[in-house]
């Protein structure tokens, strides 16, 4: 299994030009002698690593060759030169020389081959790691020189894959990394070391700066490595490349080791990089090699020879092979300070300082490499993700009993990307190479802080992987100390108030407890805070209610759900459905403590293809972790025929608004237009208006998709419904009756509970109270109250319409002094939320005649007019006012009777009436102006007629 190091990889545009940048092996700390010309020796130690290094003196004072050969202390820099005080470097410094001195280097953005320094991007590409249990094959390449032939038989490197090597990784991975001899036929078949190879030319030395040199000697050592293996048999996943987790190639070059001492050449230094642009990554057995693949592959590089004097001469320990491998096969960063400002991690890990381990027993540096920290062994799977909870036990790192569960617990945050971690370090195993720092019989509990928005250690004061220092003094330049470990006897607590401290690095608690730290020992024991368990939130507490005509759109069309991990535990989660026609997105994850993550449900281009009905699923959210706050959201989606409009009194149906006439005598009459052309009228009823009877509205009160009419006696307080086919009549029955003593009267119709079948509004004057009046199978079915405008601070209701798109009527209201407007959002008779949709100043001489659909998008929109006579159209998008647009205006002594659908577009037009010609025309607008007017009819001066808008 692969898993990502996070490892940001800034400049990807350069990928294809720009080689995963070189990660080097740290300068090796022993203390080596210098001679100055005239015979006398000091003690010296290389500091950094290959792209910015330095030699200190024992006492930590930065020294440099003058040209007469003479080490002298460095006083300063002018740009990137050294200036050379006149003390010598074997005689005591000045009073006032600062310690560390060195410049403050960052890694160059070179291109490969670029004479000022080491070609290398940010940090290193995101890599794909092995994770978890791993089995690969090493091949180390012997490359010599003309001038400079090989030291150590190839035998005597055989043994360091098939025993050093792999014997490192299977214990700090516990067993579940297994590193093999690649398949060869030189020298000793099948060792893994081929070689030694003739390169052709004389060493290149060089040194401290890496560049295409180096992988000019790596691209001919592969070459000249061909005959002798087949590379085609590595590239297991048939790629054409071979990546570092299908053979991980190790160049092992004729003469000295940079790292390990600047004493000596020719020389390089030990790095993992990779071959491309320049320096062409060779083709083999039709695969190729070494090439950065988008960080995938690589080789790794380093001198055969360690030796610092003339009587120390040594092949190259391990310490070297494993830290540039853990580059190599498994994507790791250096986590030792790259700037040189500190240690980073000091010697506590292989990628940090402790390459270059040594037990006590051991002659050389690097010959006990220090197991890997805590946060590498999680990040690669080694170990389990176990979160420490009440008391917990560690068995130390390298003891034989400690294993994936017993030897690291995290303490999770509330950022979900800090965290500790703890583990406990003894002198047993490879971590007996700490011991040439902590001394003989360290030990004790290592607490780690991480935070992974960060991408290196060299930012002192926030670092990627940091100790916290148990006996509060920051490390510093130094690889450790003893008094580092946290151990009965020096620190036993960790939390927000010691020193140091659990808090984050934005200062804030983490309220991170770890206390009762036993004495150091093979299995040691602490007490970890309570920890409140992983549980998911999901907000709002809505569904997802959506509407709209056939193939769309539909409104809303999606719906953002917030998931919080409300617990102290990361949680894993799943949003799962089961339509085809809804969509999720970030569909699974997992959330740190305190985390949270935005999940999106929208409805799919396949609800375009759903013919009308109405639709319904479920969205369940599942902590997967531990089930805490499992929860569902619903998704209920209408979809309307063809066309379907709320056409103004369309009596046949046929979303065409038609005409509603009405006489002095209460004489009424229906009339059928299409595309403002008549088509028929008929006769429907008389309602004496002596009698008390008034046409209050229409609306679709049997839900037939024809518009009925809805009268009203004014004397008796009856309600009566008039349902109609067209121009006829089929039913009039008064369905019940209000006691007009009561103070109620009808505002009209909607369909507030989304079921076709529009309620009456029963309006309470003075008081603002509003209920609907339910109708089942053309009789009356419920009155309920539903909400109380207040009328007392000037608030009024205005209109009824859909303005949420969800198939359910709104209310309307407005302030009539202020201006101010408003949506009160219904389900049903419960109100859902009232929203303020804009303001006009009452000054302005605006007022609202009329709602329809003026830009044929399917949403509600507002009609208001002008004393003046101007039509002003407010569009709205839902309850949001996107514009106003002036379509056109009325003539003197011509009126607006309503909005309808009067040509078939989908956009509503005008109906206009002249009283006093008798003439009533249609005015056709296209969402943005009146474009033509049509006649409709004329009855002449005189006739007595008004046309109807179809509400009160």
């Amino acid at each position: 299994m692969k898993r990502r190091i996070l490892i940001p990889l800034a400049g990807l545009l350069f990928s294809i030009l720009i080689p995963l940048q070189v990660l080097a092996v740290p300068a090796n700390p022993d203390i080596n002698p210098m001679q100055q010309p005239d015979g006398s020796v000091f003690d010296a130690r290389l500091q950094g690593d290959e792209w910015n290094n330095w030699i200190e003196t024992r006492d930590g004072f930065t020294i440099d060759r003058a040209p007469d050969g003479t080490w002298r202390h460095v006083t300063g820099f002018d740009g990137n030169t050294p200036q050379l005080g006149a003390s010598r470097a074997d005689k005591p410094a000045p009073a006032n020389l600062k310690k560390h001195l060195h410049l403050d280097v960052t890694p160059p953005m070179n291109l490969p081959g670029s004479s000022s320094g080491a070609p290398v991007a940010p940090q290193s590409a995101p890599q794909g790691a092995p994770f978890g249990n791993f089995n690969g094959p090493v091949l180390f390449i012997l490359a010599e020189f003309n001038d400079r032939a090989g030291t150590y038989s190839e035998s005597s490197w055989g043994s360091f894959i098939s025993n050093n090597v792999n014997d490192f990784f299977s214990e700090a991975s516990y067993g579940k990394v297994n590193l093999t001899p690649a398949t060869e036929t030189s020298g000793v078949n099948n060792n893994g070391v081929i070689g030694w190879v003739n390169l052709g030319y004389n060493h290149p030395n060089t040194g401290s700066s890496t560049g295409t040199a180096n992988q000019q000697i790596t691209r001919d050592a592969i070459l000249a490595a061909d005959p002798f293996i087949n590379f085609a048999s590595y590239d297991t996943n048939s790629d054409g490349f071979v990546d570092a987790d299908e053979l991980a190639v190790v160049v092992i070059v004729a003469g000295y080791e940079r790292a390990y001492s600047s004493a000596y050449s020719p020389s390089v230094w030990g790095h993992k990089w990779s071959i491309g642009f320049f320096v062409g990554a060779p083709t083999v057995d039709g695969v190729t090699v070494g090439d950065f693949h988008s960080g995938e592959g690589g080789y790794a590089q380093f001198g055969e020879i360690h030796r610092s004097s003339s009587s120390n001469q040594h092949q190259a320990t391990m310490g070297i092979m494993v830290h540039e491998l853990g580059h190599l096969i498994f994507g790791l960063p250096d986590l030792y300070d790259t700037d040189g400002s500190s240690s980073g991690i000091g010697a506590f890990g292989v990628m940090g300082g402790g390459s270059w381990g040594k037990a006590n027993a051991d002659p050389w540096s690097g010959q006990t490499p220090v197991l890997p920290c805590a946060w590498t062994k999680l990040e690669l799977g080694w170990v389990d993700q176990i979160e420490g909870n009440g008391a917990e036990s560690f068995t130390a790192a390298g003891d034989p009993g400690a294993g994936p569960a017993n030897s690291v617990r995290r303490a999770s945050t509330q950022v979900s990307t800090q965290y500790f971690l703890v583990e406990n370090r003894r002198p047993v195993g490879y971590d007996l190479g700490l011991q040439r720092w902590l001394g003989t019989n360290f030990g004790g509990l290592a607490i780690w802080h991480i935070d992974d928005t960060k991408s290196s250690n060299s930012n002192d004061a926030n670092r990627w992987v940091d100790l916290e220092e148990a006996d509060g003094t920051q490390m510093g330049t130094g690889r450790g100390s003893p008094t580092d470990l946290w151990y009965q006897g020096n620190a036993t607590t960790f939390n927000d108030g010691t020193n140091p401290n659990s808090k984050l690095y934005s200062g804030a608690s983490s309220n991170v407890d770890i206390n009762t730290i036993s004495a150091a020992g093979t299995v040691m024991t602490a007490a970890f805070g309570s920890v409140a368990p992983g549980t998911l939130d999901v907000s709002p507490a809505t569904d997802l209610i959506s509407s709209g005509n056939e193939g769309g759109p539909f409104t809303p069309s999606f719906i953002d759900y917030t998931l919080t991990n409300t617990g102290g535990v990361s949680i894993n989660y799943s949003v799962t459905k089961s339509e085809a026609w809804l969509g999720v997105s970030n569909a699974s994850g997992s959330l740190g403590p305190g985390a949270n993550t935005t999940v999106t449900v929208s409805l799919s281009a396949g609800a375009n293809s759903l013919t009308a009905g109405a639709y319904g699923d479920t969205v369940t959210f599942t902590n997967t972790t531990n089930g805490n706050g499992n929860t569902t959201r619903d998704v209920d989606l209408t979809v309307n025929a063809p066309g379907a409009v709320n056409a103004a009194n369309d009596f046949d149906g046929d979303d065409d608004s038609d005409l509603l006439m009405v006489d002095g005598s209460g004489n009424i009459v229906g009339g059928i237009l299409e595309n403002s052309i008549a088509q028929s009228f008929g006769f429907l009823l008389t309602a004496n208006p002596a009698a008390g009877w008034t046409v209050n509205a229409t609306g679709d009160t049997s839900g037939d998709g024809k518009k009925d009419l809805l009268l009203y006696n004014t004397t008796t307080g009856e309600y009566r419904v008039v349902t109609l086919d067209g121009a006829s009549v089929l039913t009039d029955n008064v369905l019940f009756t209000i006691d007009p003593l009561a103070g109620l009267e009808p505002r009209g119709t909607g369909d507030f509970d989304g079921d076709g079948q529009d309620e009456i509004i029963v309006y309470q004057p003075g008081t603002g109270l509003v209920s609907f009046v339910y109708l089942a199978g053309g009789a009356f079915s419920s009155f309920e109250i539903v909400t109380q405008i207040d009328e007392a601070n000037d608030w009024t209701l205005v209109d009824a319409a859909d303005f949420t798109g969800d198939n359910k009527t709104d209310l309307l209201i407005q302030n009539t002094v202020t201006g101010e407007t408003a949506v009160i959002e219904l389900n049903g008779s419960t109100p859902v939320a009232t929203t303020t949709v804009f303001t006009l100043d009452p000054l302005l001489g605006l007022t609202i005649e009329d709602t329809a659909d003026f830009t044929g998008d399917g949403k509600t929109d507002i009609l208001m007019l002008h004393t003046s006579g101007v039509l002003a159209v407010i569009e709205m998008d839902g309850l949001a006012f996107q514009s106003l647009y002036v379509p056109g205006g009325l003539a003197p002594n011509w009126q607006l009777v309503n909005a309808g659908f009067y040509d078939g577009d989908n956009k509503a037009d005008f109906l206009f009436h002249d009283p006093a010609t008798g003439e009533v025309i249609t005015g056709i607008q296209d969402g943005a102006a009146i474009t033509s007017y049509s006649t409709v009819l004329n009855f002449g001066p005189g006739s007595g007629w008004t046309f109807h808008k179809g509400k009160p």
